[in-house]
C-alpha cells in the first residue's frame, strides 16, 4: 500500500493552525473574550475538515487504478448455425402471419402448421418458401402433396413443413357487438382508423356537434352502421347544451320534438343510445315521450347503462321496441391492459350467454386492445356483428370496406 505523503498532510495542518489562530484573533479584538473551551474544540474539527478533505482527495485522486480485463474474453458467444438461422426465420414468418405454437405440430424434422379458416395458407406457404430462398436454401416442393415442401442447405436436407388449411369451421362460441360512442366531434385520422377495422362495429354519433352529420352520410355510405348518441341529462357531469339534449322536467311535446330532430339530422342511423342520462334514464315520463317517437320511426334502443337504476331498458321493451342493454364499457379505465381484460370479458359473456354488447370510446388503447384481441377471438368461433344484426337476426352483415388512412366517456 501506497505510503502518505507526509510532508504535504503537515503543510495542510500548518494551514489549518494559522486560520484558527486568526479566528480566535478576531474574535478576542471584537468581544474582549477568549474562546469556550467547547467552542474552540469545535472549531478545531470545523476548520481541520475543511483542510484534510480536499487533502485526501487529492491524494487517493492520484493514485493508479488496476487495468480491468475485457468482459468479452469470459463470456464468448454462442455462434448460431446456418440451420438454426433458417428455423428462426422461419419460425419469425409464422409468428408475424399469426400463426400460434398450438396450431404447430413436431414430427422429427418436419414440421405441420395448421392454418384456421379465414387465413390464407397458400400466401403461408409462399412466404415460407421465399424467406428460406433469400437465405440461400434450396427448396423442393413434395410430388405427392401439393402443400409440402422441403428445403436443404448444401445438398443436406434439414426438414420439411405442410402447411394445412383447416376444411371445418370453428365451433361458434357467441356474438359480440362493439358500439363505439362519441362520434361528431372529428373526422380525423383517428377516426378513420375506427372506420378502417376490419370487423363490423356500430358507430353512436352525438347529434348538433360540427361533423356529426357528414360523418354518418360518409359512414352509410361505406355500408356502416350508425345510431343517435343522444344526449341525455346525467347526475354530476355536466351534458352538452346543444338542442338535443333530453333533461328531466322538459315537457312531452319538446322531448319528441328533440328526438325528431336528431333523426332528421341523422337520417341514416337505425336506433339510439344515451350519452350520459344516468338521470334522463331513471325518469319514466322522459322515456315514454321518447320512446313514442322511437317507434314511431322504427328505430330500436340501446341502455347504455351509465347508472344500475336505470329503467331505460325495460321501459323500452314494454313500449315495443326492440332494446339491448350494455353489458360493459370497455374503456372506464383508459389503459390498454385495462381495455384488454374488459374485450376477454365481453367474449366470456358472449359464450356464456350466446351474446354480448360492449361500448366504447375513440381511445387509442381501445383501438389497440381490439385490433390485437378481435382476430384471436374470430379465430377462436367468434362471430363479431352489428348491433342491428343482434337486434334483427334477418338483417345481412354489409361488405366490409376499409378506406385509405385519414390526414370522453359516459355520465
Amino acid at each position: 500500500m501506497k505510503k502518505v505523503d507526509l510532508p504535504c498532510l503537515k503543510k495542510y495542518l500548518d494551514r489549518a493552525k494559522k486560520r484558527l489562530a486568526k479566528i480566535a484573533l478576531r474574535f478576542r479584538q471584537n468581544s474582549g473574550e477568549d474562546f469556550p473551551e467547547w467552542q474552540k474544540a469545535l472549531l478545531v474539527v470545523f476548520v481541520l475538515n475543511l483542510f484534510l478533505v480536499p487533502a485526501l482527495d487529492s491524494y487517493y485522486s492520484t493514485k493508479p487504478q488496476p487495468p480491468y480485463a475485457p468482459l468479452a474474453s469470459k463470456l464468448p458467444l454462442k455462434q448460431i448455425s446456418p440451420a438454426e438461422q433458417l428455423r428462426l426465420d422461419t419460425d419469425r414468418v409464422l409468428h408475424d402471419f399469426g400463426i400460434q405454437l398450438r396450431w404447430i405440430e413436431e414430427r422429427g424434422t418436419a414440421r405441420i402448421v395448421r392454418v384456421p379458416r379465414g387465413m390464407n395458407a397458400a400466401l403461408l406457404q409462399q412466404k415460407l418458401m421465399e424467406c428460406l430462398r433469400e437465405n440461400d436454401a434450396t427448396v423442393q416442393r413434395s410430388q405427392r402433396n401439393a402443400k409440402e415442401f422441403s428445403y436443404a442447405l448444401n445438398e443436406q436436407t434439414l426438414g420439411t413443413i405442410r402447411v394445412l388449411p383447416e376444411s371445418t369451421a370453428p365451433k361458434a362460441r357467441g356474438k359480440i357487438a362493439i358500439v363505439i360512442d362519441d362520434f361528431g366531434h372529428h373526422d380525423n385520422a383517428a377516426v378513420a382508423k375506427f372506420i378502417n377495422l376490419s370487423f363490423p362495429i356500430t358507430y353512436a354519433i352525438i347529434p348538433g356537434l360540427p361533423h356529426s352529420q357528414a360523418l354518418a352520410r360518409k359512414l352509410a355510405r361505406l355500408h356502416k352502421t350508425v345510431i343517435a348518441h343522444m344526449p341525455m341529462e346525467a347526475m354530476e357531469k355536466q351534458v352538452e347544451t346543444n338542442g338535443y339534449e333530453l333533461r328531466v322536467g322538459m315537457s312531452s311535446e319538446e322531448i319528441r320534438r328533440r328526438a325528431r330532430k336528431a333523426m332528421a339530422l341523422l337520417s341514416n342511423a337505425v336506433g339510439m343510445n344515451n350519452h350520459m342520462g344516468s338521470r334522463a334514464t331513471q325518469d319514466e315520463s322522459l322515456l315514454q315521450a321518447l320512446f313514442e317517437e322511437l317507434r314511431l320511426a322504427g328505430w330500436f334502443f340501446l341502455d347504455s347503462r351509465t347508472i344500475e337504476t336505470t329503467k331505460a331498458y325495460t321501459l323500452a321493451k314494454s313500449n315495443g321496441l326492440e332494446a339491448a342493454l350494455n353489458d360493459t364499457f370497455l374503456d372506464s379505465v383508459e389503459e390498454l391492459e385495462a381495455v384488454r381484460k374488459k374485450v376477454w370479458r365481453l367474449a366470456e359473456i358472449a359464450e356464456q350467454r350466446g351474446t354480448a354488447i360492449g361500448i366504447g370510446h375513440q381511445y387509442p388503447a381501445t383501438l389497440q386492445a381490439l385490433q390485437e384481441i378481435v382476430p384471436v377471438l374470430q379465430q377462436r368461433g367468434f362471430e363479431f356483428i352489428t348491433l342491428e344484426q343482434l337486434l334483427r337476426p334477418h338483417v345481412q352483415a354489409a361488405p366490409l370496406q376499409p378506406q385509405p388512412s385519414l390526414a370522453r366517456r359516459n355520465g
